[in-house]
């Protein structure tokens, strides 16, 4: 894409080639993370139900094992909720140059956690 720059004082007309961005190097990957994490969150609720409620493994948490034997919507409510706001505090804070370092490592546990859900299936 050339743009025309006529601003010069003898008349002439000057083309610029604008440089292009690398796109990889354009992506904000700590937002990526976290909406990554916020999904993988919500795949892991719901397999973690799914697994639990057919006795094929039990929930290895046990403040949340007492959740999902309680009602498995209040499970997936106190779930998603504690981990939505932990998302948030790190989307403020998005722009600190360390919070990248633990979003990434949360983001290899959650796929550590996947791992294991398909181990299940």
């Amino acid at each position: 894409m050339m743009a025309c720059d006529c601003s010069g004082r003898d008349g002439t007309i000057t083309a610029s080639i604008p440089l292009r961005s690398n796109p990889f190097l354009s992506i904000d990957w700590t937002q990526m993370w976290i909406a990554t994490l916020v999904v993988l969150n919500g795949i892991d609720g719901v397999l973690t139900l799914c697994w639990v409620l057919s006795n094929r493994a039990g929930e290895a948490n046990p403040l949340m094992d007492v959740l999902i034997q309680t009602h498995p919507l209040l499970f997936m409510l106190v779930k998603l909720a504690l981990v939505n706001l932990g998302a948030l505090l790190l989307w403020r804070l998005r722009k600190v140059y360390m919070v990248a370092v633990p979003t990434f490592f949360l983001v290899l546990v959650y796929s550590f956690v996947m791992w294991c859900h398909m181990l299940i299936a």
